[in-house]
């Protein structure tokens, strides 16, 4: 009986520790609720369907950023925000134009618009490149030029002038044929006129003083005939003395003539 009793204890050990050995884990965050509201289909069993289910046994480890995360995405390289290009002042000017034109012809297609500002552009720069040029050739042609670019005299108007010098200390005849020969025909000129006032005064027309000025021995020569040609060269000595109007050869030949002609009168 005893012996009995012994194998029957040992029957049941065993018997608890198979079960034990068979029953599967726990599944964590499963309940058995949950699993009674979904009926199983058939030929399934429970313990099939939990063995199904995958378990993670690696470690998770917490990752931080680095620590120059900030400056390293800082280059402009990583920069997409929409800004808005700042408008220069040239297309702030084609801006205006457009809107001007658009305005004026009632053009509100932006194709036709464009266009219309691109020949208006070009018009206006055809028009300051050809002044340039205008400017530029007749500066470097100089005083003389000819035709289109021919510089015009410069009309003055001469206020009356007094003459210092004692024109009766002047060797007239080697300081005119001093200057003549520099060409340099303006003090040529003056010294002609001087010249014309010292015979003028040793013949009696008129009576030569240095505050006189021009007008007086024009008024002393009224009612005589040399007033009028003695009035041509005071104005011609007037624009090309007073007025600095550079005067050539061939034009200084014909003044001298004049100035001869009024001088020799005598002599006719």
């Amino acid at each position: 009986m005893k012996h009995k009793f012994l194998i029957i204890l040992f029957l049941s050990l065993c018997t608890a520790a198979q079960d034990t050995l068979q029953s599967p884990p726990p599944v964590v965050g499963i309940k058995p609720e949950m699993v009674e509201d979904y009926p199983l289909k058939d030929n399934v069993e429970t313990a099939d369907l939990i063995d199904s289910l995958r378990y993670i046994s690696t470690a998770t480890h917490q990752r931080s950023f680095q620590s120059n995360l900030k400056e390293k995405y800082s280059s402009p390289d990583f920069e997409y925000s929409m800004t808005k290009p700042r408008e220069s002042l040239w297309d702030r000017i084609m801006r205006v134009l457009r809107d001007f034109l658009s305005d004026i012809f009632d053009v509100r297609d932006a194709s036709n618009l464009n266009q219309m500002t691109e020949w208006v552009m070009k018009a206006l720069a055809a028009v300051i490149i050809g002044l340039v040029l205008y400017w530029a050739i007749k500066f470097l042609i100089g005083k003389e030029g000819n035709f289109f670019f021919s510089k015009k005299n410069k009309k003055i108007n001469p206020e009356p002038q007094t003459i210092k010098e004692n024109i009766h200390e002047i060797d007239f005849n080697q300081l005119i044929a001093e200057y003549e020969t520099s060409k340099n025909y303006r003090y040529a000129v003056r010294y002609q006129y001087l010249h014309l006032l010292k015979i003028l005064t040793d013949s009696g027309l008129i009576e030569w003083d240095p505050d006189k000025t021009n007008l007086d021995y024009i008024q002393e020569l009224a009612g005589r005939k040399e007033q009028t040609a003695f009035k041509k060269l005071s104005h011609i000595f007037d624009y090309v003395w007073y007025g600095e109007f550079d005067i050539v050869q061939r034009d200084y030949n014909q003044v001298k003539l004049s100035f001869n002609a009024l001088k020799n009168r005598d002599n006719e």
